[in-house]
């Protein structure tokens, strides 16, 4: 074990050994953005000083401390102030407390800070989620020996803030009344503020907004393979037009408080409505669920793919949904335009399914039906591969239907799910499609449709899972009937389940308490 993970885990048994929360998600509060804190039901507060390995925090509006609590009825950890490369941090430094919030338990991050507004059409005031963004800070987080157990050497930043969690936030922003920009953030090293030259730079090479941290949080987040959703308090006009107004700090956080008010409101019902369950490592997730059992819905896909399904079952289905609170409704894309209506402000997805049942259509065509799902209002994609082309070693052509809607959903924020029907396929054949969907930057590989004689077995979420490795999804479905018979499918692996009894396994959950 390198020196570095010494000191992760020192630091994270030092939390461990102050707090009984343990953390499922975690938020980076920016400049003026603390409010949020008050928000918690506070189990404790840490000082930096007091953690082994973590710097001290020296900016005006960072208060420098660790809390510890519940949020919305999840664990919650909360970063009160960060740490800026312009303090004179190295970036090791700067990333150690997102490995230790990793090594917590943390599979989800929550990055808010404060940013110029590089957009003319962005007022101070405004909130911006963040959909990329651009280093231009001169250094990489990563740079040095990687840690291995940790994340890879080169790790993909594709899809870097999770599509599904901007769909998520946008939705609830928009039942919130609250007005949310869309952008991309662009890191320059600070600490003075740009020259009008640079920020008309930063403009021609696609930035709306521009701040001094943020991005090596998150590319060390990604690095540990952390699900990052990402938002700015647009404080200032940062065009770089000749009637540029000189900027100060002590205006930055004034007009930090103004979106941060929104901010702290959005971020709260966020932290409320998504499943942080299926973000979860899976060993964590078995520890939990073997205490709350009932907190399985939150990784159910309720699922009703009859094609004789009536209007009156797919109402019967959403409300059951809604009873359970499951993760999502699962149907044929007939049905979506229905569930949406059903299922309107409510935090219940509504999946897909395209090239079903066997994936036997061209490119072309699934393309289209999930643009025709999401367009419909489908928050979720799952696709069946061809399974013809596999077997005949076709890897190219069924790389490029991957990747088409993998990349049709995720443009629309929506989350895509790969179907490899493992029933039909040899193993040395499911982890080529496993790698293939992972290459093509898949949120989940699926077993099944549960149209063919072999659903789910526990030797595929085996396969599958040591294939895609801790960080991808893995979803079990077909043939899955019984609590029992899904907690199988977790242990071995799976962080999603697809069935559609899961009314009577939520039942027998309920009479097994």
């Amino acid at each position: 074990m390198s020196e570095h993970l010494e000191h992760i885990i020192l630091a994270r048994d030092h939390i461990w050994s102050r707090s009984t929360i343990r953390p499922q998600l975690a938020v980076i509060l920016g400049s003026g953005l603390g409010s949020l804190a008050d928000e918690l039901e506070v189990d404790v507060v840490i000082p930096y000083g007091d953690i082994p390995g973590f710097p001290q925090s020296t900016v005006a509006g960072h208060a420098g401390q660790l809390v510890l609590g519940k949020l919305e009825g999840k664990n919650v950890v909360m970063m009160q102030g960060r740490f800026h490369y312009y303090e004179g941090h190295t970036m090791p430094k700067i990333v150690f407390p997102i490995r230790v919030l990793a090594a917590l338990g943390a599979r989800m991050l929550i990055v808010t800070n404060s940013a110029g507004g590089l957009n003319p059409d962005f007022e101070p005031g405004d909130v911006m989620l963040i959909s990329d963004h651009i280093n231009v800070m001169g250094t990489n987080a990563l740079i040095g020996p990687n840690e291995d157990a940790i994340g890879p050497r080169f790790p993909d930043m594709t899809h870097t803030y999770a599509p599904d969690l901007q769909a998520l936030t946008k939705h609830i922003a928009n039942r919130m009344g609250i007005p949310l920009r869309q952008g991309i953030y662009a890191a320059v090293s600070g600490p003075t503020y740009e020259t009008r030259a640079e920020r008309r730079y930063l403009r021609i090479i696609g930035g709306d907004a521009v701040g001094m941290s943020t991005v090596p949080e998150v590319t060390a987040a990604n690095h540990a393979g952390m699900r990052i959703l990402g938002l700015s308090a647009i404080t200032n006009k940062a065009t770089g037009d000749v009637d540029q107004e000189p900027d100060s700090h002590e205006d930055v956080l004034a007009m930090a408080q103004v979106a941060g008010k929104k901010l702290v409101q959005l971020v709260r019902r966020v932290i409320n409505a998504v499943p942080v369950l299926e973000y979860m490592n899976p060993a964590d997730l078995v520890e939990l669920i073997a205490r709350e059992p009932d907190m399985i819905a939150e990784i159910i896909d309720h699922t009703l793919l009859k094609p004789d399904a009536t209007s009156q079952q797919i109402k019967q289905l959403c409300e059951e949904a809604l009873e359970f609170e499951f993760a999502s409704v699962c149907i044929n894309p007939i049905h979506v335009r229905y569930a949406v209506s059903l299922l309107a402000d409510s935090p219940v997805k509504v999946g897909t399914v395209v090239g079903f049942p066997l994936g036997a259509v061209t490119v072309e065509d699934k393309i289209r039906e999930a643009k025709q799902a999401i367009d419909d209002g489908a928050t979720e994609v799952d696709m069946v591969i061809n399974i013809g082309a596999i077997k005949e070693g076709n890897d190219a052509l069924v790389e490029r239907e991957i990747a088409s809607v993998v990349n049709t959903a995720h443009i629309r924020g929506v989350l895509c799910k790969v179907i490899i029907e493992a029933g039909l396929l040899e193993n040395e054949e499911k982890e080529r499609v496993s790698l293939l969907a992972k290459k093509a930057g898949a949120d989940y590989v699926k077993t099944s449709t549960g149209f063919t004689a072999g659903g789910a077995t526990v030797e595929d979420v085996i396969l599958m899972r040591q294939t895609v490795g801790p960080h991808m999804g893995v979803k079990a479905a077909g043939g899955i009937r019984t609590y029992d018979r899904l907690k199988e499918m977790v242990s071995a692996g799976a962080n999603r389940i697809g069935t559609s009894t899961s009314v009577t396994i939520m039942k027998e959950i309920g009479e097994e308490k």
